[in-house]
This record gives C-alpha cells, structure tokens and sequence, in this order.
C-alpha cells in the first residue's frame, strides 16, 4: 500500500518492546509506538530505543513514546 501511494508509512505499537524489536529486525515499518517502556519510571524499553537507531541509518524506524509520565505519576490530588 505504501509503494502504491495509498498510505505513507507503516507503524505498529503496543507495551512490549521485545516483539515491537522483532518486527523491527523483520519487516519494513516507518515507526514504532512503545507504550509505557519509556517513561520517567521505567526505562526497560532501551533495547527497542538502540535497535531502532541501528535501524535509523538503513531504514530510518521512528519511535513515538506513549505514555511517558506513567499516567499521572507528576499529579497530585486535588483536596
């Protein structure tokens, strides 16, 4: 579809970096969505970050970070 012209890139997301850098290693995405891995608390998501700037000089993979303040982790209640 993207060769076509029908869409201009290809990304897949979801919490789990380890499949996220498999589909890097095997397929041709524009970009990953890393969901909780990449945030102020938990950086467990790094191996994905690395393999996608491995990646970057070839193909380019962007990866978009969701969820980075752990949903609400900076809030405070409200009295």
């Amino acid at each position: 579809m993207r060769d076509e012209g029908l869409i201009s890139a290809v990304g897949v997301g979801m919490n789990y970096w380890q499949p996220l850098a498999e589909i890097v290693d095997r397929c041709d995405v524009d970009a990953v969505m890393l969901a909780g891995r990449w945030t102020l608390l938990n950086r467990s998501g790094e191996p994905l970050l690395n393999r996608c700037a491995e990646r970057g000089a070839e193909r380019g993979v962007s990866v978009l970070a969701a969820a980075p303040f752990n949903s609400g982790v900076l809030a405070t209640a409200r009295s």
